[in-house]
């Protein structure tokens, strides 16, 4: 797989956490880790096990885009979270951009201990019980650096 243009929108939901269709969202880190769509799992757990690798690879080919501010709570108001991406756009004046996969051999965490592993890191431990966000890309699990993009630079 070479390198692929896709929307902003579609990149900002990886980075930033920009709320996207689940598609849309499997579509680019399918691309990025070298999968086929049809491999990929649901688009939270995708989130889960993936997500970083992605975000970071993401942020290492565009460091323009730890300049954009992490979004506001759009309440799932629809109209607004396009209007910020397309805010986003004006700022980098651009709204595509190339995305390579990630370099043959990139081990990423796949299996259920790995999901596991996530889950207790964001939680620190999984000795606590942890109430989920179904409706997040993440379940609402995110560890703090995805938080705040502009942070880990």
């Amino acid at each position: 797989m070479d390198t692929r243009e896709f929307d902003l929108y579609s990149i900002l939901a990886v980075t930033h956490r920009l709320p996207s269709g689940a598609l849309q969202f499997r579509t680019i880190l399918a691309h990025i880790t070298r999968r086929e769509l049809a491999a990929m799992p649901g688009a939270g757990v995708s989130a889960l096990t993936v997500g970083a690798e992605c975000r970071a690879w993401l942020l290492k080919q565009h460091p323009q885009l730890r300049e954009i501010p992490f979004p506001p709570d759009f309440d799932g108001d629809e109209a607004a979270m396009d209007a910020w991406a397309d805010e986003q756009a004006a700022r980098l004046g651009v709204d595509r951009l190339p995305v390579s996969p990630l370099p043959e051999g990139t081990e990423l965490r796949t299996s259920l201990g790995d999901l596991l592993d996530v889950i207790a890191r964001a939680r620190d431990g999984l000795d606590d019980v942890a109430v989920i966000d179904p409706g997040a890309p993440d379940f609402g699990l995110a560890t703090p650096d995805q938080d705040h993009p502009q942070e880990d630079r």
